[in-house]
This record gives structure tokens, C-alpha cells and sequence, in this order.
């Protein structure tokens, strides 16, 4: 009875079964006699909602309840849908069934292949400590209600899809675990103000993504790939470890891509220090606690400020408005090897973008500054490229190139009037606004002067 009223709900009468009992049986749905469970699909077609808290819900079963569900369109209605602490035995096929009430998942079992491919909810939908033990696919699904992904474990190791969703209500992520790549290609949030904070032990993908809203994204991944979003009223990104590629995206408003000393959440903490040493060991090179910038290439960063990243790697080929990018605490850029200059003063030490050791890298030398492949160590002792992106073994913007002008553009530190120092990057005037010089150079004292 203790079990009873913890569960909360008259269980059935099969050994070891937590299933709710059917109205008229003392039985589950999963273990009633066949006229029992007859009579309870008769029922999910008048009424078009299901109870089955606690059971075993097999492929053949859960077929049996779709197909007695009323329709719209040809396919199911579900007009409220009970299945908190169910466990989907098998692949559970949801594709194109439409949720006219609340849909609860919360706690759920998938042990096979969760697919809700083009689903509609239009009440709320929770899947609030719902574990997914292989693929999960949301794609193209809508949410007109919030949707509840709290807690959330997917575990699959390939991938979790939510491949251009719309969330028209609040979309929770909070405190999710990711065992694979988080795939948000595309989506819609219109509601949502925070995104995470997750984990996701592959790469978090937001390309295309779109935010109605200002957001929050907190994020520990091996990767971020957010190419061509658009986040009109701002995004604050609190990262840890991710290589982090933003190609062609606007971030004209306000905007700042920071790394955390640690998880907001402890329950977080612990799953990323399981699955640390196995990121230090990625093909992609070594990361780190700290979140590196790979690519800001084409990106607007009027908006964008910086903090705690390293941009050793970072290529800014065609960024625009980079003399308005600003360079917050604990920023890093790659150090130029040093050199004996003329009248045998020895030089170097100064900070470089990427493209810059790339050109002087490279022994022929072609006028501008390419962006790199392999890494290798050129003449002067300067070494170009960065690791392969984490992005399928590739370099980011394998073809991007950034203007250069060594004597003629300059490089200075406005007097700061906060803690963030604004950097302005002047090009000569020839060179077009999209691609503006950049070039790093540290003096004696706390001086900046342009590179040569």
C-alpha cells in the first residue's frame, strides 16, 4: 500500500506492475484480459484521451491505441494523454499525431526510437525527467503550449533531433543531459528567455535558429555550431569547453558570448566531469574548461562583447562592424614568435589574430590574409591553422580571407570607462568596412601599437 501512495494512482494487480488499472478491470492496460482492453480502446476512441500512467506500453500496443484515437486530417487526436512513468518497451512512432490537450511524458521510459516527427501539440507538453535510451526525433514538430524538456536525459548515443521546431510557448531545457549531439537546426523560440542550462557530450546545433525574445544560453558541449541565427533582442552564451562556430550570424544587439568557471547546476557538474577526459581527447585537438572561437566569419558583431574565450584560433574574414566588437576580461589571442628586427632589436611577443599567422606562415606569401588548412610551423618560426573544427573534421571557413594593410591600418586601446575595454580597429580606406584590418600588437608598458 506504502508503493500505492507513493505513485499516487490504484496500481495494477500484476506482479511488479506500477500501471494504472483500467476503469472497469483490476488490470493495466498491458496485462487486462482482451475484452477489458477492447472496451478501454472503445473508450480512447469516443473520448480520445488516454490514461496509461505506469505501463508497459509495447509497438503493437501503442499501434492498437493510435488506431482506435479519433482523427483529424487521417491522422490520430489525442485529446489528453496520461503516460507519466510509462515505459515504451520499443520504438514508439508518434510521427504526425496531433496532442489537442495537455500531453504528459513526464518520466517516461523510450527504450527504443522516440519518434514524434511533425507532431502537434497544442496544449502543454511535458517530458520533464523523461529518458531517452536511443534516437529521439522531434523534428519539425510544433508546440503551441510550453514544452517541458526539464531534467530530460537522452542517452541514445547518436543524436537527439529538434530540427526546425516551433515553440511558440516557453520551451524548458533546463538541467538536460544530451549523451549525444543536441540538433536544434532551424527551430523557432518565441517565448523562450533561457536555454539550458545542458549538457550535451557532442555538439549543441543551432544553426538558423531563430529567438524572438532576448535569451539566456548556458551550454557545456564539445561544440557549439551556431551558423546564420538570428537573435533580434540579444543573447548572452555562458559556455564551457565548446569550440564555438558563428558564421553569418546578426548579432547586432547586445550581445555577449562568455565562459563559466563551472555549471550553474550541480547535478550538471557531475555528468560533465564523467565525460571530460574523454572531450580532452577529441580528434578535433585538445579542449579546455574555456571555450575557444573558431569563427566569427561574416558574423555582424556591432553588438557582441567577449569574455573569458580564447580567439587563438578565430578566423574574422568579412565580420562587419569590428571596430565595434568589444574585448571584455580574459580574452586571448595567439602570440607571435619572436624575431631580431633591424638594428638588432629583438621584437615579438605581440598578440595576432588567426589570419595574420596564417599569411606569415605560409612561405609564398600571397598578398592578404588566408585562412589556413593543417596546422604547420612556417618560416620565421610562426605557426598557422588551428586543429580541425570539431564541424565533421573540417576547418571553418576553409575560404574566407581578411584584408590586411600592416603599415597603414592601427590598432588602439580607448580609455576604458568600466571594467571593459573597447577596442577600436581602424582600417585604411581602401579596404572594405566588411573586412577590416585587425592586427595585434603589444608595446612596452600598457601601450598598443600596430603591427609591422
Amino acid at each position: 500500500m506504502a508503493e500505492q501512495a507513493e505513485i499516487g494512482w490504484p496500481t495494477c494487480e500484476q506482479a511488479g506492475c506500477i500501471g494504472i488499472r483500467l476503469a472497469a478491470a483490476r488490470m493495466c492496460l498491458a496485462h487486462a484480459s482482451e475484452e477489458e482492453t477492447a472496451d478501454a480502446l472503445k473508450l480512447v476512441g469516443e473520448t480520445g484521451a488516454i490514461d496509461a500512467r505506469g505501463v508497459s506500453i509495447t509497438p503493437t500496443l501503442l499501434e492498437r491505441i493510435l488506431t482506435a484515437a479519433p482523427r483529424r486530417k487521417k491522422k490520430p487526436l489525442i485529446k489528453g494523454c496520461r503516460f507519466e512513468q510509462a515505459t515504451f518497451t520499443g520504438d514508439a512512432q508518434f510521427g504526425e499525431v496531433t496532442f489537442s490537450g495537455d500531453a504528459r511524458f513526464g518520466e517516461a521510459t523510450f527504450t527504443g526510437l522516440a519518434w514524434f516527427d511533425r507532431a502537434t501539440f497544442t496544449g502543454d507538453a511535458w517530458f520533464n525527467q523523461a529518458t531517452f535510451t536511443r534516437l529521439a526525433v522531434f523534428g519539425m514538430a510544433t508546440f503551441t503550449g510550453d514544452a517541458l524538456f526539464d531534467v530530460a536525459n537522452f542517452k541514445g548515443p547518436g543524436y537527439a533531433q529538434f530540427g526546425k521546431v516551433t515553440f511558440n510557448g516557453k520551451a524548458w531545457f533546463y538541467r538536460t543531459a544530451f549523451s549525444g549531439d543536441a540538433l536544434f537546426g532551424g527551430a523557432r523560440f518565441e517565448q523562450a528567455r533561457q536555454f539550458g542550462p545542458l549538457l550535451a557530450a557532442g555538439r549543441l546545433e543551432l544553426d538558423d535558429v531563430q529567438f524572438a525574445q532576448p535569451v539566456q544560453i548556458e551550454v557545456s558541449a564539445a561544440g557549439l555550431c551556431c551558423r546564420r541565427a538570428r537573435f533580434p533582442s540579444g543573447v548572452q552564451f555562458r559556455l564551457r569547453w565548446a569550440r564555438v562556430v558563428l558564421d553569418d550570424t546578426d548579432l547586432a544587439a547586445p550581445s555577449i558570448l562568455a565562459g563559466i568557471p563551472a555549471p550553474s547546476e550541480e547535478i550538471l557538474a557531475g555528468r560533465e566531469n564523467e565525460i571530460a577526459t574523454a572531450w580532452q581527447r577529441l580528434p578535433a585537438g585538445e579542449l579546455s574548461e574555456r571555450p575557444q572561437l573558431v569563427s566569427l566569419q561574416r558574423v555582424n558583431v556591432a553588438g557582441l562583447g567577449l569574455s573569458n574565450v580564447s580567439a587563438a584560433d578565430c578566423r574574422f574574414a568579412g565580420a562587419h562592424n569590428l571596430d565595434k566588437l568589444r574585448l571584455e576580461s580574459g580574452v586571448s589571442f595567439a602570440t607571435a614568435p619572436s624575431q631580431w628586427g633591424l638594428g638588432g632589436r629583438r621584437w615579438g611577443g605581440r598578440e595576432v589574430i588567426a589570419e595574420e599567422r596564417a599569411w606569415r606562415a605560409n612561405p609564398d606569401r600571397p598578398p592578404g590574409l588566408a585562412a589556413a588548412g593543417p596546422p604547420r610551423t612556417g618560416r620565421g618560426g610562426w605557426a598557422t591553422g588551428s586543429p580541425a573544427c570539431w564541424t565533421r573534421g573540417r576547418s571553418p571557413g576553409s575560404t574566407g580571407r581578411c584584408a590586411r594593410d600592416a603599415r597603414t591600418s592601427r590598432m588602439s586601446r580607448a580609455p576604458p570607462t568600466s571594467t571593459t575595454a573597447r577596442w577600436r580597429c581602424v582600417a585604411p580606406a581602401h579596404v572594405a568596412t566588411a573586412t577590416p584590418a585587425i592586427s595585434l600588437a603589444r608595446a612596452r608598458g600598457d601601450g598598443w601599437s600596430a603591427a609591422s
